[in-house]
């Protein structure tokens, strides 16, 4: 189950263009939970997340990343839609939540999301912290080197902005970022005006 979340949050932050911190907890955040089922909606395109300005924003959803979520949500079974889209797997995290006298059997096979499945009780959702280990354990896994880093939540927003920049427009990426102003995304992809500028510009001279 782990290998399947780990690859819908990474589809689901490549693709969609939403804040890591939209769809895992923030511990100091009491509002920021984790995207729920509830607020996925893969028919219709789209999720429902927390903005920044702490107001609920439907984000999009691509086709990309409709099967890396179906596959998830199969393997995860979820007894209720509040449960987390993308579930904590730290074992201290889940035992808190469970029954304080509950036991775990010697012989026991079954995972802490089983449990908490069987005893309805709510999985902690993966917080930033751990969305940030996932991906910085995918890189190392990868071998993936980004100027000495690892790639981080927000570098998926934005690449997947850059990419509906240079191939659509920036109305397109402000709409998928949900820039409340569309300088704000202007100033974000100002190299590339630059560089298509000077290619232009080149050009131009070449024919000069």
């Amino acid at each position: 189950m782990t290998k399947l979340r780990d690859r819908a949050l990474v589809y689901v932050l490549a693709y969609s263009g939403v804040r890591g911190g939209e769809i895992l907890a923030d511990p100091r955040d009491d509002r920021r939970v984790g995207l729920r089922w509830k607020h996925v909606e893969v028919e219709d395109n789209r999720i429902t997340v927390l903005g920044k300005d702490q107001q609920w924003e439907s984000a999009q959803l691509p086709k990309q990343t409709h099967h890396p979520l179906r596959q998830l949500r199969r393997a995860l079974d979820p007894p209720a839609e509040e449960w987390p889209v993308f579930p904590s797997n730290h074992a201290p995290s889940i035992y808190s939540k469970l029954p304080d006298e509950w036991e775990r059997p010697a012989d026991d096979d079954q995972s802490l999301l089983d449990h908490c499945r069987s005893l309805s009780v709510m999985p902690p959702a993966l917080s930033t912290n751990g969305g940030r280990n996932v991906l910085k354990r995918i890189c190392d896994e990868a071998d993936l080197d980004i100027d000495g880093e690892y790639l981080k939540p927000h570098g998926g927003r934005r690449g997947a902005g850059e990419t509906l920049y240079r191939e659509l427009d920036a109305a397109a990426a402000q709409r998928a970022l949900r820039h409340k102003d569309p300088a704000t995304t202007s100033k974000m992809y100002s190299h590339i005006d630059a560089s298509e500028l000077a290619e232009d510009t080149s050009e131009a001279f070449d024919n000069s």
